[in-house]
């Protein structure tokens, strides 16, 4: 919110993330290998799971596009009325 608040009427900002794409329950392959080289992730999403953080915090119009790859990641775009 703090970031829409000092964006411009009609701005974007851009929000990316690495998401999980195995599967709800357990880590992926990606978040394995990068773990064992001292990357942790703090909250691990789904597409899903991100789509419905944007909601709960009162952003359901957010823009998501999945980039799947090697290394998956999601990216939010909130647009300032």
């Amino acid at each position: 919110n703090e970031l829409l608040r000092v964006c411009k009427p009609g701005g974007s900002v851009i929000i990316p993330t690495y998401i999980n794409i195995a599967d709800e329950s357990g880590d992926s392959f990606t978040e394995k290998a990068l773990g064992r080289i001292g990357i942790k992730f703090s909250r691990c999403f789904t597409a899903d799971s991100y789509r419905r953080f944007f909601e709960d915090i009162g952003h359901p119009d957010a823009e998501i596009t999945v980039i799947k790859g090697r290394v998956p990641c999601a990216v939010a775009v909130l647009v300032k009325d």
